[in-house]
Formats: structure tokens, C-alpha cells, sequence
């Protein structure tokens, strides 16, 4: 995950901002710059939410082991 942070990092630092603007006659951009920022939040979300997922369900794994041992100790 650390390459995908330092792509976004240079991405989002870069030089191709200042080439992006707002054409009032069209009403758009004059690039596409603006759906690749878009596609690179929601990746970073989803990599998230899936992380958050993860862990819940390995506490959740951890926890009911412990119920087991529990039940299974006199």
C-alpha cells in the first residue's frame, strides 16, 4: 500500500493542476484531470472501508475462539 500513497502523493503534487481549468462557454473541464482525482478518493475509501472490514472480522474471530475456550475449560 505504501507505492499506492506515494503515487497519489506525486499525483496529486504534480504539475497537471496547473494545466486544468473550468471552461465557462462548455461548462466542463478542458481535461480529465478531475475523474482520475475522483477514481484515486474512492479507491483510497474502498481500500479503507475493506481494511476497517478486516479487522472487525478478525476481532470478531478472536473473540468467539476465546468464547470456545471457555465453553471447552471446566
Amino acid at each position: 500500500m505504501d507505492l499506492v500513497a506515494l503515487l497519489i502523493c506525486h499525483f496529486l503534487t504534480s504539475n497537471i493542476w496547473y494545466t486544468t481549468g473550468f471552461n465557462v462557454d462548455t461548462g466542463g473541464f478542458n481535461n480529465n484531470i478531475h475523474c482520475l482525482a475522483k477514481c484515486i478518493s474512492v479507491v483510497t475509501a474502498g481500500s479503507e472501508y475493506a481494511r476497517l472490514g478486516r479487522e472487525h472480522q478478525q476481532r470478531r474471530s478472536v473473540s468467539n475462539m476465546h468464547l470456545r475456550l471457555c465453553e471447552i475449560s471446566p
